[in-house]
């Protein structure tokens, strides 16, 4: 039976504000060559105090199709915050996702699997890429106007 890279998330997710101050996370993991995700849902939620933050998109609407892309590697889906008060900031947050995906072959047809699952996240928020230095793959937290600084610890 072939082995299946994607189902994860990447460790550490971009929080992102745009000019009009729309809030966006850029959820993204890992895949292989021979997988290919036919559809995706993915969630993204914080714990702020008592209430939670949240984030969704899914590609089975016209505007999450246009918020996937995915290349040999890597999937990307692009979730905006859910109209609330209650605003994401840079930190640990929850992941979800389910998806339908075209797996590796086994020699004579590729596998067409339901994906699902959760996992624990950072959240850094994106710096405009003019002001963003040379850096590893491994991102270190910055702050924006997208998050609070006086967050207290768990």
């Amino acid at each position: 039976m072939p082995v299946i890279t994607f189902g994860k998330f990447f460790e550490t997710l971009d929080l992102m504000e745009s000019p009009s101050g729309a809030i966006t996370i850029s959820a993204a993991g890992p895949k292989s060559r021979d997988e290919a995700v036919k559809e995706i849902c993915v969630w993204v939620f914080q714990r702020n105090g008592d209430d939670d933050a949240a984030a969704t998109e899914m590609t089975t609407v016209a505007e999450g199709r246009e918020a996937f892309t995915q290349s040999a590697q890597k999937w990307t889906l692009q979730v905006k915050k859910i109209e609330s008060k209650i605003p994401f900031e840079e930190g640990p947050a929850i992941a979800v996702a389910i998806a339908l995906i075209d797996g590796p072959t086994d020699g004579r047809k590729k596998a067409e699997k339901v994906l699902q699952w959760s996992q624990s996240i950072d959240l850094v928020a994106e710096q405009p890429t003019s002001k963003r230095p040379q850096r590893s793959r491994r991102r270190t937290a910055r702050t924006t106007t997208a998050t609070r600084t006086s967050r207290p610890r768990r």
